[in-house]
């Protein structure tokens, strides 16, 4: 009797370290070594094997500096996708969608159902609701058709896999009563099991500048729906007090407007930081006194 595959479908996967790469690639690696066939779908160029798990890059990467761009690269990826699932989904199967490009329930749920797989909807972000929250709630009505076809994606699933309490209901009242929905919580990355040393940290400060300083850490992705007006407005209000900086550790599509207010401000107890890899982050989380999140 054949063994079901595993299918995971994102945008992002290893050596990326978006915060859903790390996670697929976690759960991906760990489902190898307890038996599971495993496959991954995503962006980029050359299908290889990783630690056991089957990649299948299918394309779909690019400039994704605005959201025009973005669009454009997410759509030709859902069509690539479409097809390596056709392909690879046999009667029996997992599929499991991610939320990374936005709406891939709504482009594949129905492709793995006709192949005879079930479906999990890993559901890290909610699509299309965080665009008009974003870009203007008057925008929320063109969004309408989209919300009832991935309404219908979710009932259709076999579950819905969600990493908090407080987004279940979200999905159950959206889903409708055929919807099942579990609560996963996300985990740390497994570079932080073993700690780091205090010569380690003690070096970073110092390489960083804040030795002897008290510092408060934004640390991740500065996203554009995240908000760190509070932090600034925390900033100048202690703009004066020469112990406190305020480290921004990460990249994203806000940092330059972020960078751009420290300056006009002239912000001297905010610094920038580039993303660090996993590798260092147990290290990196170390240097804070205090974490913003």
């Amino acid at each position: 009797m054949r063994q079901p595959k595993i299918i995971f479908v994102n945008r992002v996967y290893w050596p990326d370290e978006a915060a859903t790469a790390q996670l697929l690639t976690d759960l991906a690696t760990e489902l190898v070594t307890r038996g599971w066939q495993v496959h991954v779908v995503t962006s980029g160029n050359g299908s290889a094997s990783c630690a056991g798990v089957a990649v299948h890059r299918v394309g779909g990467t690019g400039p994704r500096d605005n959201l025009l761009r973005r669009f454009w690269h997410d759509c030709r990826f859902l069509l690539e996708v479409r097809r390596a699932v056709k392909r690879l989904a046999e009667p029996g199967d997992v599929v499991v969608l991610k939320t990374d490009p936005p709406l891939l329930a709504v482009a594949l749920t129905a492709t793995a159902l006709a192949r005879g797989a079930r479906v999990l909807h890993w559901i890290q972000d909610i699509y299309p609701e965080l665009v008009p929250r974003h870009a203007g709630r008057w925008l929320s009505p063109c969004f309408a058709p989209l919300r009832w076809l991935r309404n219908c994606a979710w009932r259709d699933s076999r579950h819905c896999l969600v990493p908090s309490a407080d987004m279940r209901p979200l999905v159950e009242q959206s889903g409708g009563p055929a919807v099942s929905v579990t609560v996963i919580p996300n985990w740390a990355p497994r570079d932080l099991e073993s700690p780091a040393t205090g010569v380690a940290v003690a070096q970073l400060r110092s390489t960083w500048g804040l030795s002897g300083k008290f510092v408060v850490v934004y640390s991740g992705n500065l996203g554009r729906v995240h908000e760190f007006d509070t932090l600034l407005r925390a900033a100048i209000l202690l703009r004066h007090d020469d112990a406190v900086v305020f480290a921004m550790v990460g990249d994203g599509p806000r940092r330059a407007e972020v960078e751009t207010f420290v300056a006009q401000q002239a912000l001297a107890n905010v610094r920038f930081f580039p993303l660090q890899p996993r590798t260092e982050l147990s290290t990196s989380l170390a240097v804070g006194d205090i974490h913003l999140v």
